[in-house]
């Protein structure tokens, strides 16, 4: 979500339920390590960049929206804003690469989840 300085508010909430994501995300896979191996290396490095990410929300927020005495200058606020952009997009892509594992892992389309009711697998 990216804002002009007019809806931060909408910001904060998708970034709130992201954070609600990504730590109900840890809880069900990093207990089942041994269950899920492929997929503990892909969680950790989202909590990682979560961390990240909301560390640079917050420099970016500061260097942009706070008065002039705090003095980051334009250059680091340019860098916090890039970084946070480019750290949402790294978060993206890792957790592109977890559904990918589960869809892999539990058949995708093949499996009885993925079948619609009342089919046995029979094609016409």
């Amino acid at each position: 979500v990216t804002h002009l300085s007019a809806r931060l508010d909408a910001h904060l909430l998708v970034g709130g339920l992201i954070s609600v994501a990504v730590i109900l995300l840890g809880f069900w896979i990093l207990p089942g390590r041994a269950a899920w191996p492929e997929l503990v290396r892909p969680a950790e490095i989202l909590r990682v960049l979560w961390i990240v990410q909301l560390l640079l929300g917050l420099g970016a927020y500061l260097a942009k929206f706070q008065p002039g005495d705090i003095g980051l200058g334009v250059g680091l606020s340019l860098v916090l804003s890039v970084s946070h952009r480019l750290a949402g997009g790294l978060m993206l892509i890792t957790s592109l690469v977890i559904v990918l594992r589960i869809y892999r892992r539990t058949g995708g389309s093949d499996s009885e989840a993925g079948r619609r009711p009342g089919s046995r697998g029979v094609t016409a």
